[in-house]
């Protein structure tokens, strides 16, 4: 999904939801590879891609699972489709 922007979205997905507009701190994106490195020098905050989050049941994948945080910390312009 990091080759497309959330403007160039018009339908919600089949399942899961997207979600852009998240920054990753003291890292970076790196669009090329199409994987998280390292942040360049003096370069704290970076844009995270379009994400797709889609459901899945988590007792099916033991072990694989890794938790990671994500803070909020200002609410701005919210969109969500109504059901």
């Amino acid at each position: 999904m990091d080759d497309k922007k959330a403007k160039d979205i018009t339908e919600k997905p089949q399942d899961g939801c997207y979600v852009h507009g998240m920054l990753l701190e003291g890292a970076r994106w790196d669009y090329e590879n199409h994987k998280l490195t390292d942040s360049l020098p003096k370069e704290l905050y970076t844009d995270m891609p379009l994400i797709w989050f889609l459901p899945k049941d988590a007792s099916k994948d033991e072990g694989k699972i890794k938790e990671v945080r994500l803070y909020v910390n200002s609410i701005g312009n919210i969109q969500l489709p109504s059901v």
